[in-house]
């Protein structure tokens, strides 16, 4: 909706911080963000439910992905 801040991070099912995804400013409008199944260190994420978290200045939002190899 506006320029602005945008941080997007990766939570396991239990509601663990996996790795941020993305903290950075940036314009309006659509942006991708890409998921490439690896954890902050580096390591392979589990098959799995995981829940991605997009923070915005206009509102959070929270969507569920499945990981499979």
């Amino acid at each position: 909706a506006a320029d602005g801040p945008v941080r997007v991070r990766l939570y396991d099912v239990h509601g663990r911080l996996v790795r941020t995804l993305m903290d950075d400013w940036r314009s309006a409008g659509y942006h991708d963000v890409t998921v490439d199944r690896l954890d902050a260190a580096g390591s392979p994420l589990a098959t799995g439910i995981y829940f991605i978290r997009a923070e915005t200045s206009a509102g959070t939002a929270v969507e569920r992905i499945t990981i499979v190899k």
